[in-house]
């Protein structure tokens, strides 16, 4: 009994640490069982008796009919589940949630699931600011793009490690290539500049 009490006790913090939590739905009675974690991800408290409307009312407005349709077509059919959708909390906190649940028949024949949600805010989150940040970086180069364009100024950037030279796509316009047509390295470069100005420009590289 003591081994079996801490086990249940490892398997609970587990799932506290990996923001995780089991349950199982069967579908013929609407019962639902819920993991401790299950509780604390949906918001709500360890007394109250699960049921499908409590979890739908938690469901963000602009998911419920999605999940409701999902719902509808896995106690129809019996297919497994691995969705993710927000879930809205009743002091306005938005959660997101990862789904996944796997289909079976208890001893009856009765349809039924279990499963893990697991709360995917923090990296829902992270992935929204990487791509913000993505976006805005795409924009900065764009508007450096087009000022360089405008003033006839390009800009260059060369790797000493691998001889590899960067150029952005005004430079190559200045030198007459199309943006990004070849690779640069500095025996090309070297080859643009004019034979005298060649000596004195790459003694100076070469210092």
């Amino acid at each position: 009994q003591a081994d079996l009490q801490r086990r249940w006790q490892y398997l609970a913090e587990a799932q506290r640490l990996s923001h995780s939590g089991t349950f199982g739905w069967k579908v013929h009675s609407g019962e639902l069982v819920w993991s401790d974690e299950t509780y604390k991800i949906l918001g709500f408290a360890r007394q109250m008796n699960p049921t499908l409307d409590l979890v739908f009312d938690r469901v963000h407005p602009d998911d419920r009919d999605r999940l409701q349709q999902l719902r509808d077509r896995a106690t129809q059919n019996g297919m497994d589940l691995d969705v993710e959708h927000r879930i809205l909390l009743p002091d306005g906190v938005i959660k997101h949630v990862h789904v996944v649940a796997h289909a079976g028949r208890d001893n009856s024949g009765n349809l039924e699931y279990a499963g893990v949600v697991t709360d995917i805010t923090e990296r829902k989150r992270a992935d929204d600011e990487r791509e913000a940040l993505s976006r805005s970086l795409q924009e900065s180069k764009a508007r450096l793009e087009e000022a360089q364009s405008v003033a006839h100024v390009g800009y260059w950037d060369w790797d000493l490690e691998t001889g590899e030279i960067i150029w952005s796509d005004e430079t190559y316009r200045i030198f007459g290539f199309k943006p990004q047509d070849r690779r640069m390295d500095i025996e090309t470069v070297s080859g643009l500049v004019h034979p005298d100005d060649r000596e004195a420009l790459y003694s100076t590289v070469d210092e």
